[in-house]
């Protein structure tokens, strides 16, 4: 064999013992397949038996899932001074309507500065929808809908996504795109799932507390029934991706009845765990973004907080916002309550928290939740 040949077929011999080592080894094994990918021709049956290597090792890397994203996390930007150590996530917000610019059209510059903008950290896209649809969709299928949050005002017009077949259609075809894109890419461990969304990328929240919401809901035509089915297939859309977590921010499932009469239906939650299991099997992240200790939890709350648990695998939580955090001991028994769930990662806002939670500690349940990702 010439030298470059016992070069290539070094790199693929380890790369093959890589395959049954920690999943931190993917990035190296990546490498290792293009400078295999990259041979030129020369022995014919060298080249046809390491062609061979490749396609097998190729394969089996596609089977691989990126590492879960584990430990504290912070969104979109870095923690305070001196929490650094504790902090190697960042959930990162990129809009829809600035990846896809006109039908069809993806720029990914949103999603690459989001993705080298936190050196040295683990990086999630949060993708929102919603109000943050492109213009284009807001009316492609007959009608837009104006959302208001009754906690905070925030206020949005959101496309028809029970019935939106053109919605589903484009939300299908972007994730399609970026799975073409960065399902390979280590940079970008998890996308979020949010078809549904309305503000926030909460995707079985409606906002049905405000009367305005609800009178607009059901004045276009909404039902239990096909937002349901709109729930399945914004997982559907998801089995794209083959290597990339995809994050679902669960809450107790929130719609009107016929009569415009504010609901709310955890077994529908429930049962939508069964379904993202079924169809992403481990790539999906079971999440909330509203966790509190579990005194002050609803027990509608802590009733699907269990089924989260139950479902095992990889679980993560964002905190209440920073308005609501009060004190130290809330702060580590909310803290506590998500490692005894088994979450992998508690996300905080930027800031508006220290005070409740030192440096040190910060360090110590970063290695826990870590720890339970196993």
């Amino acid at each position: 064999m010439s030298t470059i040949g016992d070069n290539l077929q070094a790199a693929v011999d380890a790369a093959k013992n890589q395959l049954d080592s920690d999943a931190g080894s993917i990035a190296q094994l990546q490498a290792l397949l293009d400078t295999a990918n990259n041979v030129v021709a020369g022995d014919t049956v060298q080249l046809a038996a390491l062609q061979a290597q490749v396609a097998d090792l190729t394969a089996q890397l596609a089977s691989i899932h990126k590492p879960v994203l584990a430990g504290l996390a912070i969104r979109d930007g870095n923690p305070p001074v001196g929490y650094a150590n504790a902090f190697p996530v960042v959930h990162a917000t990129v809009n829809w309507r600035d990846v896809e610019t006109a039908p069809g059209v993806y720029d990914f510059a949103p999603i690459e500065a989001a993705l080298s903008a936190y050196p040295g950290r683990r990086v999630g896209i949060r993708l929102f929808c919603g109000q943050y649809a492109p213009a284009f969709y807001l009316d492609a299928d007959g009608r837009r809908v104006h959302i208001v949050d009754p906690f905070d005002g925030n206020a949005g017009d959101v496309p028809v996504w029970w019935t939106g077949a053109k919605l589903l259609a484009a939300y299908k075809a972007l994730h399609a795109a970026i799975a073409a894109k960065y399902d390979n890419d280590l940079r970008l461990v998890e996308i979020s799932a949010a078809l549904t969304t309305t503000i926030y990328a909460e995707p079985f929240m409606r906002q049905t507390g405000s009367a305005t919401t609800r009178a607009n809901l059901l004045a276009a035509g909404y039902s239990k029934g096909a937002d349901v089915a709109a729930l399945h297939a914004m997982i559907d859309a998801h089995t794209v991706y083959k290597r990339t977590r995809v994050g679902i921010a669960h809450n107790p499932f929130q719609w009107i009845t016929s009569a415009g009469v504010a609901a709310t239906d955890v077994a529908t939650t429930t049962a939508m765990l069964d379904y993202e299991r079924q169809q992403l099997g481990d790539l999906a992240v079971l999440q909330n973004n509203s966790l509190d200790q579990p005194s002050t939890n609803t027990a509608t709350e802590n009733t699907m907080y269990g089924a989260i648990q139950a479902h095992g695998g990889a679980i993560a939580f964002q905190t209440l916002a920073p308005s609501r955090l009060t004190s130290a001991l809330q702060v580590r028994n909310m803290l506590d309550y998500a490692v005894s769930l088994g979450a992998c990662s508690v996300e905080f806002s930027p800031a508006g928290w220290s005070q409740y939670i030192s440096p040190a500690d910060a360090v110590s349940y970063n290695a826990r939740l870590i720890a339970n990702a196993g």
